[in-house]
């Protein structure tokens, strides 16, 4: 279990639900807290079927089937795992639900803040070698995921297709490098449908979007690039861990440019660790879409306003101005994901 309050929010960004990364300053119990069931089973000579059911607090523990996988070890070298399995972004995501595979509460949520966007149906290969004194462990996953993440106070699906995603990390002694990428086809269907909305709305007072205004307004198929980095020393007592992140999405509606790092150290005293860690987080909104929302917000003024279309068309243009700012400017980030 794990317990978090906010104790000042006058410094810190909130979201759209008035609380920072799920706390408030009344405290909670369920957000980052969950239970985890997991088990593995030898089938035959290299075979095996690896299970795992999480419930998180913040889903009010809901049983959710996270691994289903079957892996086959040709050798001591090469392996292939399929069925759903996690998504090796960065250099914790194999194993963010096994706190204690690590020395934070929770892992800075500047780079790993990948809320339900964790796991993907597909097929992975590894392959586990030595490289004179070096150990290389390479990597290569492919395959789709569907998932639901929050927009505001909206939830959406969220797909993705043709994921690819590489990752190879080499140790020696106490130094280990960690190095990814991958890319996929991203559909928000609630982004689609707003820009539907919108085109639908203004075009009753004139042309609707233009192909460029509905490009940078709904997210259909955007190509996302995922790159990281992360360093690690670890010399027994003390240790330092170093990451870096970089996403971006080809005209999204959302921030197509995401970037963020963090430095964490520490000491090992008995069974105590003692530790300090500093983050930042970078994000770049894209200029176009925040074009099309200034270009289209003065005729949706006009139809919220009376001037012109049905009671039910100005309805609908209040509640689409209500919802611009929040959803394209600077509302939600596919970055942290």
């Amino acid at each position: 279990m794990i317990f978090g309050q906010v104790l000042d929010d006058e410094e810190i960004p909130t979201s759209a639900a008035g609380n920072f990364q799920g706390y408030d300053d009344t405290g909670n119990w369920q957000q980052d807290s969950l239970y985890g069931i997991q088990f593995r089973a030898e089938l035959e000579d290299g075979l095996s079927a690896t299970g795992q059911i999480t419930g998180r607090g913040y889903e009010n523990y809901d049983a959710t089937v996270t691994w289903a996988y079957l892996t086959y070890q040709f050798n001591e070298e090469f392996s292939i795992k399929a069925g759903r399995q996690r998504l090796p972004y960065y250099m914790y995501s194999d194993f963010l639900d096994v706190g204690y595979a690590y020395h934070w509460i929770s892992p800075p949520t500047e780079v790993y803040a990948i809320g339900q966007f964790d796991n993907f149906d597909g097929i992975s290969f590894e392959y586990l070698t030595e490289i004179r004194n070096w150990t290389s462990r390479l990597s290569l996953s492919g395959g789709s995921t569907t998932t639901i993440v929050d927009i505001g106070t909206t939830s959406s699906e969220i797909k993705t297709q043709e994921f690819i995603v590489f990752a190879w990390s080499l140790n020696y002694d106490w130094f280990t490098l960690r190095l990814g990428h991958s890319q996929t086809d991203v559909s928000l269907d609630f982004y689609t449908d707003f820009a539907d909305n919108i085109d639908r709305i203004i075009s009753i007072n004139g042309p609707g979007l233009t192909a460029e205004q509905y490009k940078n307004l709904s997210a259909e198929g955007k190509r996302t690039n995922f790159d990281s980095l992360g360093l690690t020393g670890d010399w027994g007592r003390f240790f330092a861990i170093a990451e870096y992140k970089r996403a971006q999405v080809e005209d999204a509606p959302f921030s197509v440019d995401n970037s963020a790092w963090y430095l964490s150290g520490g000491i090992r005293h008995n069974q105590f660790t003692f530790h300090f860690t500093y983050a930042e987080e970078d994000m770049e909104d894209n200029e176009k879409t925040v074009e099309a929302v200034q270009a289209v917000r003065p005729t949706l003024q006009q139809i919220a306003g009376g001037v012109i279309g049905n009671a039910l068309e100005q309805a609908t243009a209040a509640q689409l101005l209500q919802s611009l700012d929040i959803l394209y400017l600077g509302g939600f980030e596919l970055g942290n994901l």
